[in-house]
């Protein structure tokens, strides 16, 4: 059992590699992005500029963020249900292997863009008056700042993954219907949990303000996310 989970990590790790580069258009925006956090940290003294600079990069950084999500769906439903689809079922790896690579590549350009965020909070210097504004989060350390992150990327990462599986028969309009559906499908979860929260709001407050019930739903959300996924592939598929 355990050198079967190794291969499908060891598996994965490979063909993460050969993929991570491939997405050309957020490794351009990352350039991008670099480039304005070294013309904000060197213009301090324009303010103009310096206020100009900073604009832009919010901007560019809402370029990401969609491109991110784009790309992720894109190269799922490319390589595993559209025109790679053949070469990637003929590989002689296991399917959660082909799944977890996958979500390896675009956690590490989660973590790219969450480290070029932080860049911009240096070079701007808003950092301690960001944390001292958001009082609610302020009593977590910088090691549970990035379970969040990755617990919530996560979860993302994988509800896109499962909505391209659910939408892969779709031949047209599939950008639409998917869109719809992942906002759908978040609706409805939104309104579920506001009717739990709302009848079992005392257990919320036991656990430690919610905190608890927040990682156990999310990792619970994220496993069901995945279960749904593979489902989808391993019984569903259609190329």
């Amino acid at each position: 059992m355990n050198n079967s989970i190794s291969k499908i990590f060891l598996d994965s790790v490979k063909i993460c590699k050969h993929e991570f580069l491939s997405s050309r258009i957020l490794l351009i925006i990352t350039i991008i992005i670099s480039v304005f956090n070294l013309l904000i940290m060197i213009s301090k003294e324009n303010n103009i500029v310096y206020a100009l600079l900073i604009l832009m990069q919010i901007f560019t950084f809402s370029i990401f963020f969609i491109t991110y999500v784009l790309t992720a769906a894109i190269s799922f439903y490319h390589g595993v249900f559209g025109k790679y689809a053949y070469f990637t079922h003929s590989l002689p790896i296991h399917l959660d292997s082909i799944i977890i690579s996958k979500i390896f590549v675009f956690l590490l350009w989660a973590f790219i863009g969450i480290l070029e965020f932080g860049l911009l909070f240096v070079v701007t210097k808003t950092y301690d008056n960001l944390l001292n504004r958001l009082n609610v989060i302020t009593n977590l350390d910088t090691l549970e700042y990035m379970l969040i992150f990755l617990i919530l990327t996560l979860s993302e990462l994988i509800y896109i993954f499962m909505i391209t599986a659910i939408i892969h028969r779709k031949k047209t309009y599939t950008l639409l219907f998917g869109i719809l559906t992942y906002f759908g499908i978040k609706i409805l979860l939104m309104i579920i949990f506001a009717l739990i929260s709302s009848l079992f709001n005392d257990i919320a407050i036991e656990y430690n303000n919610g905190k608890t019930m927040f990682y156990l739903v999310n990792i619970f959300l994220t496993i069901l996310y995945y279960s749904i996924c593979r489902y989808i592939i391993k019984n569903k598929l259609s190329l």
